[in-house]
């Protein structure tokens, strides 16, 4: 599913050039669940925005799905996101003003999904991660983890084959995390392939295979 030959990334601040990734080597099958942890400033988050077509790569080549994304101008980048790529992140990045099956609905609109349809979808993923009865609740009247499950549920509802993960569970206590955690495993479980980045070993260890980042190194344990 994720092929990545090395791979480096580099930026240029204040005439400088610096190195974030470095030479970075990963192969990753379909339904896998794969951690990558990292000490703040690792270029652990990097890493996953270039697997996401968020960012582009100074040298290497990435493969998903069986097509290269290195040479892919913003255009093609951005159809390969809103067709194949599911993101999550640890602030659920709600609209406050929408309610939780509004907030599934996005992705949808953006796709030309008529509303009749984008309702039957949303519903059908709320459902299925238990937030069928919060549907009309506001971020503001959920929890955390309920918060996440609603991110989780907007990232699942055009059905992409891979789910990006930036500290999911990071803003969560350690049950919800947990629970949080059970989603991906399932989803996984279903031969969808998930990539997290997170700072906790402790839910880096519910994965399939860890890889640590460090100083833009990245060596898989």
């Amino acid at each position: 599913m994720i092929i990545l030959d090395n791979v480096h990334k580099n930026y240029h601040c204040n005439g400088e050039n610096l190195a974030v990734v470095k030479s970075a080597n990963m192969h990753i099958k379909q339904g896998e669940l794969v951690s990558v942890v990292g000490r703040s400033g690792s270029g652990k988050s990097t890493l996953l925005n270039l697997i996401g077509c968020l960012d582009t790569v100074s040298t290497g080549s990435i493969i998903i799905n069986k097509t290269d994304v290195a040479n892919m101008d913003g255009n093609e980048m951005a159809e390969l996101r809103s067709q194949q790529i599911g993101f999550v992140f640890q602030a659920f990045n709600l609209i406050a003003r929408s309610n939780a099956i509004k907030n599934v609905e996005i992705p949808m609109i953006y796709q030309g999904i008529k509303a009749s349809e984008r309702v039957r979808r949303a519903e059908r993923i709320l459902e299925k991660l238990n937030m069928l009865d919060r549907k009309y609740h506001y971020p503001n009247q959920l929890s955390g983890g309920q918060q996440q499950r609603v991110a989780i549920a907007r990232a699942l509802v055009n059905e992409p084959n891979l789910i990006l993960a930036d500290e999911p569970t990071g803003a969560l206590d350690v049950k919800n995390a947990r629970d949080i955690m059970a989603v991906f495993r399932s989803l996984a479980n279903e031969n969808k392939t998930v990539v997290i980045v997170t700072h906790d070993q402790e839910i880096a260890k519910m994965s399939d295979r860890v890889f640590t980042m460090i100083d833009g190194n990245l060596v898989e344990e």
